[in-house]
């Protein structure tokens, strides 16, 4: 079988071909985006690692060897949300000036279990309390005022212990 190689066969081959080109350079385009903005990213974040560590060691030499890489984000860490990584990173800096235990779960982390728990059920008052107990813990400007009481003593303190464990 003889090859159709007339005009408008020949120029919808040609159309096809550049739109496939097109879609495939324009896909490129927003997969390098992507990798650009995860590299911009990640030198951000160091740089939000880097300013929280010459806070408490002006001297970089000063910290516990090694330390700077024990500062990498979470994989919980939403996307746009320094300020989680600051708190994170803030305990974390002065855990390790003080000598304690780097192991255990950070305030931050144990915000996130509360903040994805909230997504999946109705807060508590010992619910709520917990989560801005936490909040202030991490030090976020914008904290809410307690306006409620514990359920009974030690409620809070309950759901405080559960999202550490969580974490």
């Amino acid at each position: 079988m003889k090859p159709n190689n007339s005009p408008s066969t020949t120029s919808n081959t040609r159309f096809s071909l550049t739109e496939a080109l097109t879609a495939i350079d324009e896909g490129a385009g927003v997969a390098f985006g992507a990798i650009a903005q995860s590299f911009q990213r990640v030198f951000a974040l160091a740089d939000v690692a880097d300013e929280e560590l010459r806070k408490v060691f002006p001297d970089r030499g000063s910290e516990p060897a090694d330390f700077f890489l024990l500062l990498e984000p979470p994989v919980w860490l939403p996307v746009d949300a320094d300020r989680w990584y600051r708190a994170y990173v803030r305990e974390l800096i002065q855990r390790a000036k003080s000598g304690a235990s780097l192991a255990n779960p950070t305030a931050a982390e144990a915000l996130y279990v509360l903040y994805r728990a909230s997504l999946e059920a109705p807060r508590s008052a010992d619910f709520t309390l917990a989560y801005e107990t936490l909040y202030r813990v991490c030090g976020f400007p914008d904290a809410p005022g307690e306006k409620e009481s514990a359920s009974y003593p030690g409620a809070v303190e309950e759901v405080l212990a559960e999202a550490y464990r969580a974490a």
